[in-house]
């Protein structure tokens, strides 16, 4: 079993859901390390950082990836397993955007 440990550049991040083109390309029960960064970008990094004043809504929530898979194909069923999810910090940050998001008016 292949393990890959991918750790992304900031040009590497996707910021759709859909559209992006794959960063890497792996077979199969591939085991991989992953590493993303948080909504924000990591401009939030004390209690005293603004959540509203650090949001970019251009670069809103980073994600890492996506990745083909060989051999896989439009329909099929992908399963992914999560052996261990790691938080990069002991804290959190939240905000509420007027008109975004779970809590719209």
């Amino acid at each position: 079993m292949d393990h890959v440990t991918f750790v992304p550049t900031p040009e590497q991040f996707a910021f759709t859901f859909g559209g992006a083109e794959p960063v890497m390309r792996i077979r199969p029960s591939t085991v991989l390390t992953l590493w993303t960064e948080d909504a924000y970008g990591g401009r939030i990094t004390s209690a005293s950082d603004v959540a509203s004043a650090a949001l970019d809504t251009e670069d809103l929530n980073p994600q890492t990836g996506p990745f083909w898979i060989e051999g896989a194909e439009p329909g099929d069923t992908l399963a992914v397993h999560l052996v261990d999810l790691t938080p990069a910090r002991t804290w959190g940050a939240s905000t509420l955007i007027p008109f975004f998001g779970g809590l719209t008016s």
